[in-house]
């Protein structure tokens, strides 16, 4: 289990965060929902590219970083920093070279739940 990390349904998440975040009951919130820091996705929202390539992960599905780099639109390996830079951060999940989408931070189709911030990620707006 990661320290700070609390998984509900999908069972436990591997892939140590790297201090990005904390075990919930902040202001207003339940407690044991995991909180991301505002600094940590801040810095990693900060790329097109990775906003592109969580849009894609949006999906649920496993994918190889040969697909991040096609929706993050740089080479492979770019598109492979950012996928650890994403791992790190404990946004994405990685098996045997594919990462999808860290499943406790899905609050429904298209959206992310941070805790104290909600991300609409919608692929049809981003292609411009």
């Amino acid at each position: 289990m990661n320290p700070g990390l609390t998984a509900e349904s999908e069972g436990r998440v591997s892939g140590a965060p790297e201090g990005g975040f904390s075990p919930g009951g902040a202001a207003g919130l339940p407690e044991g929902l995991p909180v991301i820091k505002r600094e940590v996705i801040f810095k990693v929202l900060g790329s097109a590219k990775r906003w592109r390539m969580l849009a894609l992960l949006m999906d649920g599905e496993p994918h190889r970083v040969k697909e991040l780099a096609r929706a993050g639109g740089c080479s492979d390996s770019l598109a492979s920093k950012d996928a650890q830079v994403l791992l790190k951060a404990g946004l994405v999940v990685e098996r045997v070279g594919l990462y999808r989408l860290n499943p406790v931070w899905r609050a429904g189709p298209g959206m992310l739940d941070f805790g104290h911030a909600v991300l609409r990620l919608d692929w049809g707006r981003m292609q411009g």
